[in-house]
């Protein structure tokens, strides 16, 4: 709302002799914009997890949009729930950087070690799961 608010605003100025002026709220509104994107991403990102998990626990659909459950869940254990969120991330910079350096190599190697990684991710949710919801 407060970027469409600042959209507004450069609109309206740049119909009068505020030209510059208009130029410059619409790049603060499309930083502003960008930013939010960025960060709400990021923080789905991060909840990802937690909400497959709880999902997983609950087996209903709407368990799977509590968001304050799901940061309970990542209190729990914070150390290792960060350990779940960052391994794909460095896992997907390894491969990517093998599928760069060994050119047709990496792209056979690519799919696998990307399912290898999804797959250390689920037991790494299993594993917490086990050590602190049972």
């Amino acid at each position: 709302m407060v970027v469409a608010m600042t959209v507004g605003g450069a609109i309206a100025l740049g119909g009068s002799d505020g030209g510059q002026q208009a130029q410059g709220l619409a790049l603060v509104a499309a930083l502003l914009g960008f930013l939010l994107v960025l960060f709400g991403s990021f923080a789905l990102a991060f909840l990802m997890p937690a909400m497959m998990l709880r999902y997983a626990m609950t087996e209903q659909i709407g368990s799977f949009f509590d968001f304050s459950t799901a940061i309970a869940d990542i209190k729990q254990g914070f150390g290792d729930y960060l350990m779940i969120f960052f391994f794909p991330i460095l896992g997907s910079l390894a491969v990517g950087m093998l599928g760069a350096v060994t050119f047709g190599l990496g792209l056979v190697l690519s799919i696998p070690a990307t399912v290898l990684i999804m797959y250390i991710q689920a037991r790494m949710i299993g594993n917490y799961y086990r050590a602190y919801f049972m």
